[in-house]
């Protein structure tokens, strides 16, 4: 942990520290990081269920629902373990997001949530 002074001001963003954070989302291949400027980093996250969302309703989205038929194999049973594929990545994205917030309490950090999870964290 790199100790700051009480007034420091923060120019721009840990950049290294940031990859750090992330680095199990970065490893896992859903992450990408872009330095955008001096003060702001963008976080780029696939979620599992955007990627397979798209084949889903490109089938017609039609889930079975018969007792029979949910396992996981089936359209149902897919779309529970991609959106718990989802849960484990929103748990790695809060973790890393609070690793940066001990380190670093002066950023701003900004969620988009579009086709892509998108996290602007600023200085």
């Amino acid at each position: 942990m790199r100790i700051r002074k009480f007034n420091e001001a923060l120019e721009s963003v840990d950049l290294e520290y940031i990859r750090q954070c992330f680095a199990d989302l970065l490893d896992s291949g859903v992450a990408e990081i872009s330095k955008r400027s001096g003060n702001y980093v963008a976080v780029t996250i696939l979620l599992p269920s955007m990627s397979m969302a798209s084949k889903f309703l490109k089938s017609g989205g039609v889930l079975n629902v018969r007792p029979e038929l949910i396992s996981s194999d089936t359209s149902l049973g897919k779309v529970i373990e991609m959106h718990d594929n989802d849960n484990e990545v929103y748990q790695d994205i809060k973790i890393a997001l609070q690793r940066l917030a001990d380190e670093y309490p002066g950023y701003r950090i900004k969620v988009e949530h579009f086709s892509k999870l998108k996290i602007v964290i600023f200085s």
